[in-house]
C-alpha cells in the first residue's frame, strides 16, 4: 500500500521532504501533464504566430474530440475555458 502511493507521488511534482494537505485549491501538476505544457510554451515561444493560428485550433479541436469521446458528448458541445472561475 505504501509503495503505491509512493509510486503516485512521483508521479507529480512535489517537494518529497514536504507534507502537502491542499489538493483542492493547490493541487500537484502531474509530470507528464508539466512536460507536455512546457513543450507547448516553447512552440509558442518559438513561433508565437504560427502556433496561434495554425497549430492551436488543432490542438484544441482534439482536446474536445477526447473529452468528448470520455464524456460520451459531441465535441461541438464542448467549451475549453482557462479556468474554473471563468467557467462559472
Amino acid at each position: 500500500m505504501l509503495q503505491d502511493w509512493i509510486r503516485q507521488r512521483d508521479q507529480v511534482l512535489l517537494d518529497p521532504t514536504v507534507t502537502q494537505l491542499n489538493a483542492g485549491t493547490c493541487s500537484p501538476t502531474p509530470r507528464r501533464i508539466f512536460e507536455r505544457v512546457s513543450e507547448l510554451r516553447r512552440k509558442q515561444a518559438e513561433s508565437p504566430t504560427e502556433f496561434q493560428w495554425r497549430d492551436a485550433w488543432e490542438l484544441l479541436r482534439r482536446s474536445r474530440e477526447a473529452l468528448g469521446g470520455y464524456l460520451n458528448a459531441n465535441a461541438r458541445d464542448i467549451a475549453l475555458v482557462e479556468n474554473v472561475t471563468v467557467a462559472l
